[in-house]
């Protein structure tokens, strides 16, 4: 799903309800004191923008298309709200730094400006917190229960058999990973290669060869499995 799309230096949003257009050159002059180049910081924060709200929105759709579920347009216009605020927030917070190899060293006001700029991390760091909790909170909206990889939640209706299921696979992993270490100490012993050990592993105990190649191979740093006489 794409909110936003930047054309001719002009951002234009549209997330549901809410619409915004912003332009290059209106947000330039909060830069002018940072860069010698506040056209290209001001495109460059465009563009950051755009891509941290389609990037949302694309999580958004995947989510609920696994969940088989409708898109949910009020969560995305709800999040593009939020974050075009706080990202003119920073920019208003960057608008009152200054960089003094542009405004000049004469009596530059050091610890004031150092205040604001951590003032200005500050808001940086404001929107990088809410696209996570953003994200977070969609998941657990669009999987309530949690995914196969994700701990069993106690709210989740077959959370018993599911930790049953992993129960018993847990025990199978243990039993082949018992079979493929007899195998390895006995083809040790026969002088078998790395690919004759690979071989016999995988079809004796369902390992796929990835799976059983990580568990033979050796590093470039380990010692040989087998010392030759000198």
């Amino acid at each position: 799903m794409k909110i936003a799309a930047l054309e001719n230096n002009i951002l234009a949003i549209v997330a549901g309800t809410f619409a915004a257009s912003i332009a290059a050159e209106d947000i330039e002059p909060q830069f002018h004191a940072l860069t010698h180049f506040p056209d290209r910081r001001a495109k460059a924060e465009l563009a950051d923008l755009a891509e941290r709200l389609n990037q949302f929105g694309a999580n958004v759709v995947e989510l609920w298309n696994k969940a088989c579920e409708p898109i949910p347009e009020a969560e995305i216009e709800a999040f593009a709200q939020r974050h075009v605020g706080l990202t003119r927030r920073y920019w208003a917070a960057e608008g009152r730094c200054m960089n003094w190899f542009i405004t000049g060293p004469a009596r530059f006001p050091v610890a004031r400006n150092e205040k604001r700029m951590r003032i200005s991390d500050a808001r940086r760091a404001d929107l990088k917190a809410h696209e996570a909790m953003a994200r977070k909170s969609a998941k657990r909206k669009a999987v309530p229960h949690g995914t196969d990889d994700e701990p069993i939640r106690s709210g989740d209706p077959v959370a018993m058999q599911r930790i049953v299921t992993r129960i018993e696979e847990t025990a199978l992993s243990i039993d082949r990973m018992k079979a493929a270490n007899a195998i390895i100490r006995r083809m040790e012993k026969d002088l078998a290669t790395e690919e004759d050990m690979i071989a016999a592993v995988a079809a004796n105990t369902g390992l796929s060869p990835e799976a059983a190649a990580r568990s033979i191979k050796l590093a470039p740093w380990q010692s040989p499995r087998v010392q030759h006489d000198q």
